[in-house]
């Protein structure tokens, strides 16, 4: 194997898979290391994981006792030895001691042991370079050209629109939009789409502007600017459920019941869903572009590596000799840059050439699919009887709410929340076009031991619902929701009674606005028959019975919370009574 090659095996290993392959030679040194395995001692020592596997196995020699010490022993041990063996320079002490030098160097600390003897800087010896040849940027090429020739320059390249200039070429972007005179000469030989009120635009229009593609992946390929209006005027899913139920788009649908993007994609997953395997539709990746959270094609739910399958491959780009599509160029910029940051975070990642079953027919793609699951220890069992490039029917289309509730006990859904996840939302949207989304809920709920959410079918009106809570001893707020919690109340009683029936729990168990009592007199006048022989009495009675609900709570408080004609208790209650 080339170096490479290992270099490159060793830099996509996690931290404890390099620290594991050190592991296994046996060595305890740097220098050992070095001599038995050179690719793995470079790697381990640009990551700075030189010394973690030190620690690991105890061992070092002289670089191990060398990291050891402080910065100060070090530059007085290395100016002693340079002293005694008559050092001339940086480099005869490191021919003399290479461990010492290793650490010195790690540590800045070189410069140090220079200046002491006067030594002669790298910039000093170094050989003189070369002059080098001025470049010139092609920003500044551009901008050598006259209008015209600019003009004939977007002419000859064939650019769609400027948005395809700006995806191609940025410098030339940039350029072109610094100078109108080129933009008209531009948009007038037919380099725009006309513009259009997206907003104005009936769902006829957006068929008839959809019709031109043949699938939704060509659609939101070629026309960035209307798909990204309907998803905003939120007509996007409407249009293509229209397109593909009438035939004018090819809707791909896997045999896990979701649909995919290309065939290539719905191949992939049909392999793995056909041999056993939990998978994730479009995770979110941890990290984003400037506008939105970026996202993998899938991702093995039983392991860490996310999947990817790539539409197009720079080997292909180079192997093809037609005219390519304008965004070719730009999608290869991505996927590198993609790519790289997979690498950057050391994520695993299965790769997949989607151009081998256009190029070549479906048993090759399947063969190259197998042996990158292969490569990782994902075995993949194909059965030549089955066709995993021929789109299957909707998942659910046939299905009753004990179906429904099958498959959700069978992939863990307990809410119907759940249905939401990317790889079960083509059976929410199913579930909302043969509105059974309500019973599904609530036999989710009852089968959770949920209380049953209120709506407007089931909700009990408030009237009789304030009658249940008087008869279960419920006469405040808390002791509604914790009544609720329990599952003590009925189906169709509402969590919130300020949200489902405008009123608040003042209104809804003593029928008044928060704040509105009786007179004083007319209080006292409800209070006297009561018979009520003590103040302990009132303020128990005056939590529960329901006789007393417009009635002050401390009466005798006169500046805040009472009564100001409240003279005395035996007054209130009535004449001749203890307090």
């Amino acid at each position: 194997m080339k170096i490479e090659e290992q270099l490159d095996r060793f830099k996509k290993m996690t931290v404890e898979g390099r620290r594991a392959a050190a592991l296994d030679t046996g060595e305890r040194t740097v220098a050992a290391l070095a001599r038995s395995d050179p690719a793995l001692a470079r790697v381990l020592k640009e990551k700075n994981e030189i010394e973690s596997w030190l620690s690991v196995v105890g061992g070092g020699g002289r670089y191990g006792e060398y990291n050891a010490m402080s910065n100060n022993q070090l530059v007085a041990l290395a100016i002693a030895l340079a002293q005694k063996l008559g050092c001339k320079g940086i480099s005869e002490l490191s021919k003399s001691d290479g461990p010492l030098y290793q650490v010195l160097r790690e540590r800045s600390l070189t410069n140090h042991i220079g200046r002491h003897f006067c030594w002669p800087c790298r910039a000093e010896t170094a050989p003189k370079k070369r002059p080098i040849r001025q470049h010139i940027s092609r920003r500044d090429q551009y901008r050598a050209l006259t209008d015209a020739e600019l003009a004939k320059l977007l002419e000859d390249e064939d650019y769609g629109s400027i948005s395809v200039i700006q995806r191609s070429d940025i410098q030339l972007y940039h350029e072109v939009a610094s100078r109108p005179a080129v933009r008209r000469i531009f948009v007038d030989k037919g380099g725009r789409r006309p513009p259009v009120k997206w907003a104005n635009l009936s769902m006829d229009q957006w068929i008839e502007i959809a019709s031109q593609f043949n699938c939704y992946s060509d659609f939101n390929l070629g026309y960035v600017a209307a798909v990204a209006n309907a998803r905003k005027l939120g007509v996007l899913d409407e249009l293509r459920k229209q397109m593909e139920s009438s035939g004018k788009w090819e809707a791909l649908r896997g045999m896990d019941g979701l649909t995919y993007d290309s065939r290539a994609e719905m191949i992939v997953f049909n392999l793995l869903h056909v041999s056993g395997f939990r998978y994730e539709r479009h995770p979110l990746l941890p990290w984003a572009d400037s506008r939105r959270a970026r996202e993998a094609d899938g991702r093995l739910l039983d392991s860490t590596f996310f999947i990817e399958v790539w539409a197009v491959s720079e080997a292909g780009y180079r192997q093809r000799s037609e005219v390519l599509p304008k965004w070719y160029s730009g999608y290869l910029r991505k996927r590198e840059r993609k790519i790289k940051q997979y690498r950057r975070r050391e994520l695993p990642l299965v790769q997949i050439e989607a151009e081998i079953y256009r190029m070549e027919s479906l048993y090759p793609f399947v063969a190259h699919v197998v042996e990158q699951f292969r490569s990782i220890g994902v075995a993949i069992k194909v059965d030549k009887s089955i066709r995993y490039d021929v789109s299957s029917r909707p998942l659910g289309e046939d299905w009753a709410v004990s179906d429904f509730l099958a498959y959700a006990e069978k992939n863990d859904l307990v809410r119907l929340s759940d249905f939401q996840s990317p790889q079960h939302r083509d059976l929410y949207n199913l579930l909302g076009k043969k509105g059974l989304r309500k019973k599904v809920e609530d036999e989710l709920n009852r089968t959770h031991k949920r209380a049953v959410r209120s709506c407007e079918s089931n909700r009990i009106p408030w009237q009789k619902l304030r009658q249940i809570c008087r008869k279960l001893g419920i006469t405040t707020k808390s002791q509604y929701i914790e009544a609720h919690k329990a599952r003590r109340l009925p189906d169709g009683a509402p969590a919130s009674i300020r949200q489902t029936y405008g009123i608040n729990f003042t209104m809804f168990f003593h029928e008044r606005e928060r704040g509105e009592f009786l007179p004083f007199e007319e209080a006292r006048r409800i209070v006297r028959p009561m018979g009520l022989r003590s103040r302990a009495e009132f303020e128990r009675a005056v939590k529960s019975d329901p006789r007393l609900a417009n009635i002050r709570r401390n009466p005798n408080n006169r500046k805040s919370g009472g009564y100001p004609d409240f003279t005395t208790w035996p007054d209130f209650l009535g004449k001749d009574v203890g307090c």
